[in-house]
């Protein structure tokens, strides 16, 4: 690992402990994965041609969810790189001010999951935007972080199934389903969605239960 660290890539990581929620995740898909192709292996027809067009449609529908995902997350990082965001960027932290960094990360994590289509992708830009404002204003006011981290990860799963969200577009596409036929249900949960961390917040605040 070390021969790595005079390139400086910023996603090295230095022990294996900072990345093994990664890796259960990855070796989690890759055991479900194997699990599903035994147990549907009478789906897959007779014969090497069958199995490798079966192989081949799922190896370019997962490319095509993955690129998905990934374009909405490099658009949402350039977008909080430039400087018409810094105006943004200052109205959230004065909500963070005003109305407490519960509620600014609320209405944040919501705004990137929205531009990104992605709730991890939201959920790390915002975190990498304003986490640290966050966690002083919480530690300065009495907030645990757990509350906290809680609340993101809640927030982050708000409006993030836009119409160019990557994961909504698979599901689209696996159910033979357009969004003409189907959006317009899906805006009822994400309402209702978005609705959720605001109630935590207020259950919290209320109760002091976390």
């Amino acid at each position: 690992m070390e021969k790595f660290f005079p390139l400086e890539l910023s996603l090295l990581a230095v022990s294996v402990g900072k990345i093994q929620a990664i890796w259960s995740i990855s070796v989690a898909l890759i055991l479900s994965s194997i699990a599903a192709a035994y147990i549907g292996r009478h789906r897959f027809g007779q014969g090497r041609e069958t199995l490798l067009e079966n192989i081949n449609y799922g190896a370019a529908s997962s490319c095509a969810a993955v690129l998905n995902v990934a374009s909405g997350f490099a658009f949402g990082s350039v977008l909080v790189s430039l400087p018409g965001f810094l105006p943004v960027k200052e109205i959230l932290v004065g909500l963070g001010d005003s109305a407490g960094p519960l509620v600014s990360a609320v209405i944040t994590t919501n705004i990137m999951g929205a531009v990104t289509g992605s709730a991890s992708g939201g959920l790390t830009i915002a975190l990498s935007l304003l986490g640290e404002q966050w966690a002083n204003m919480a530690v300065a006011q009495g907030i645990s972080l757990d509350v906290l981290h809680r609340i993101v990860a809640i927030a982050s799963i708000g409006i993030d199934p836009v119409p160019h969200c990557g994961a909504l577009v698979t599901l689209l596409a696996i159910c033979g389903l357009t969004h003409k036929e189907a959006y317009f249900d899906i805006v009822v949960l994400m309402g209702l969605k978005f609705l959720v961390p605001f109630l935590c917040v207020a259950f919290y605040l209320l109760t002091g239960i976390s």
